[in-house]
């Protein structure tokens, strides 16, 4: 087996949160998780169309499970207006 070194380190209490969650909730916490800790940021805008993208979710699942991970309070997440009058979703793990 070939080792890659393209990876995220994962805190081990990340497994122990999955072990709560459904499949859907689980890609998109971790989706998440890589998006903004994997990249040493602690947030990141992220589109529902990337979600639904790369997770093979559609935008209804995606929403639902976001939703489902906020009222868990595993995730926060603010609208950001951008240049042009576009919104967009920002997203952070939230560890407390």
């Amino acid at each position: 087996m070939e080792i890659l070194d393209n990876y995220t380190k994962v805190s081990n209490d990340i497994f122990l949160i999955m072990s709560c969650l459904s499949g859907a909730e689980t890609k998109v916490f971790l989706w998440i998780y890589r998006q903004t800790i994997g990249y040493g940021k602690e947030t990141d805008d992220i589109s529902i169309s990337q979600f639904s993208k790369y997770l093979g979710l559609s935008k209804m699942q995606v929403n639902r499970v976001i939703k489902s991970l906020k009222e868990r309070e595993l995730v926060e997440v603010k609208a950001q207006t951008l240049n042009g009058g576009k919104f967009t979703n920002i997203y952070k793990i939230n560890f407390n």
